[in-house]
């Protein structure tokens, strides 16, 4: 794929994705207004978790990783060979997750009855029951995604995800306030939203595959080699791609150790930091896996690595302002979009929450860095090497987690938590990038890191004059306008955007070529 395709898909991708989390942020806007950091909202929390944790491990993550180099292959030598091979995958993955689904079920059941459990958790396998079929239809429709993906289709894809949020927000808006004396109908009201908009997700794509020609056959062939292959790479690729929502998994489970309220504020932080790592990082990740595979069917890795340069500058040129700014902006970030009126939001929440957004937004430079990295060990069929330093990162976070928790004082456990998983993410890249190094050749890391240490002048330049634009802002802003929300919303916006422009103005001044290259493109 040529460079002004690779940032047109990127940008699509971007758009919607973009999209996707703007509604996403009206949602959990709305979620806090309703539930705050109470018990019940960590419930739902950890049990939407767990579902959102087979799709990123069975689903949009390793089963592409493991299925689009393989099915592009197979593609460019026989379509209708490439179609079967994607009717059994379908066949094959369809009875998998619905076992594991039915299994869960049952596991729900026999503890909701037998066992004596706190509050929360009684709770989230109550809540695990209704939403746990949905990782059936969202699994299904990453596979989908993946078929279309390969093709160079983004847009539908990527516009799926929007379904969920729109259908989410519909239920939090016109139907939880019907039952507004009884908090327990709203989330289970809410835990159906989810299931309907993964069915909704999976639907939505289901025309444009017809159209690329996909006819589903029941199909058991376990017997190909290339589903043999696709299902050998899927195990690792789940360990690998899945590092930082198992990560993050852990955090929520051991938050529940420091109190009811932390699984609901790490959700709360974690969701802000996915905004910009959505738009811009997921977006690149989508678009790298094809593009990497097709170069790497080359002799040489000269393309793939300079692909890998050209996307890790681009990255660098923007998360580390996105970092600093949710640093130093988190108490007012969290303050404006979730304490309303009238709302579950406390100042205590609010307190917990930008603690965690604190410790949890440099984690967006390496956050954003994996998403890279790991297509690029993907895309050469290689998905145990990613595997392998995951699970070093996953068992570095758990030692660093309950280090934090026996360590930090009351009041930061929680934040303790979050660090542990940028800790840990950081040297995950940092091995990937070694190893990528060591066995494919270097992609120019002078040039890589020459980006991200001016970009990391300009963020702390834009930082200080944040420092020092914002109390003027918010100041000016409250006498002007009356109505204090509307006021905290226009200084938060005039804010960043005054932010935004220093930082162009001082990455422009350290002649930075990437805002030039951009431009011309």
């Amino acid at each position: 794929m040529k460079t002004n395709k690779f940032i047109k898909s990127s940008l699509i991708v971007g758009i919607c994705t973009g999209t996707s989390r703007l509604f996403g942020l009206i949602r959990n806007i709305l979620m806090a207004h309703l539930f705050g950091t109470s018990a019940l909202g960590s419930a739902f929390v950890l049990a939407f978790r767990i579902p959102n944790l087979f799709r990123r491990l069975f689903g949009e993550g390793a089963l592409s990783a493991a299925f689009i180099p393989v099915f592009s292959e197979a593609y460019e030598k026989d379509k209708k060979s490439a179609w079967k091979l994607a009717s059994t995958i379908l066949t094959l993955l369809t009875v998998f997750l619905s076992l594991i689904v039915v299994v869960v079920m049952l596991v729900c059941l026999l503890v909701i009855n037998a066992a004596t459990l706190p509050e929360v958790w009684q709770l989230t396998f109550k809540l695990l029951l209704v939403m746990f079929p949905y990782m059936l239809f969202i699994c299904i429709a990453a596979l989908f995604m993946a078929i279309l993906n390969s093709r160079y289709h983004f847009f539908f894809p990527a516009f799926a995800h929007i379904l969920l949020n729109i259908i989410w927000i519909a239920a939090l808006l016109f139907l939880c306030p019907q039952f507004a004396d009884d908090k327990i109908a709203q989330v289970y009201t809410v835990a159906f939203a989810v299931l309907i908009g993964g069915i909704a997700q999976m639907a939505i794509q289901l025309p444009v595959l017809f159209k690329q020609g996909f006819r589903f056959t029941i199909n058991f062939d376990t017997k190909d080699p290339r589903v043999r292959k696709v299902i050998r790479l899927t195990i690792p690729a789940a360990i690998g791609m899945g590092v930082i929502q198992l990560n993050t998994f852990l955090d929520d489970i051991l938050a529940t150790c420091v109190g009811d309220w932390a699984p609901a504020a790490l959700s709360y932080a974690y969701l802000l930091v996915y905004m910009p790592l959505g738009i811009i990082a997921t977006a690149m990740g989508t678009v790298l896996l094809p593009v990497y595979s097709r170069q790497s069917t080359e002799l040489t890795t000269e393309k793939a690595l300079r692909t890998l340069n050209k996307s890790s500058r681009m990255l660098f040129l923007i998360m580390p302002a996105a970092a600093v700014g949710l640093t130093i902006l988190a108490p007012i970030i969290v303050q404006t979009l979730f304490q309303w009126t009238n709302g579950q939001f406390t100042d205590e929440s609010l307190t917990q929450t930008y603690r965690a957004l604190m410790f949890y937004a440099p984690g967006l430079i390496v956050f954003g860095w994996y998403k890279v990295l790991a297509p690029f060990f993907y895309a050469y069929k290689d998905t145990k090497t990613p595997m392998k330093v995951a699970m070093f990162s996953v068992a570095l976070n758990l030692i660093l987690n309950i280090t934090f928790i026996l360590t930090w004082p009351d009041g930061y456990k929680h934040a303790g938590l979050a660090c542990s998983t940028v800790i840990s993410s950081t040297f995950n890249c940092i091995i990937l990038a070694y190893l990528i190094n060591k066995r494919y050749g270097s992609p120019n890391w002078k040039n890589i890191l020459a980006v991200l240490v001016k970009s990391f002048v300009a963020a702390a330049i834009m930082a200080i004059a944040i420092k020092i634009v914002q109390p003027i802002v918010f100041s000016t802003f409250s006498k002007i306008i009356v109505y204090q929300k509307l006021s905290e919303i226009a200084s938060l916006t005039l804010t960043i955007a005054i932010g935004i422009v220093i930082y162009l103005i001082v990455s422009a001044c350290l002649n930075h070529n990437e805002l030039k290259s951009l431009r011309r493109k």
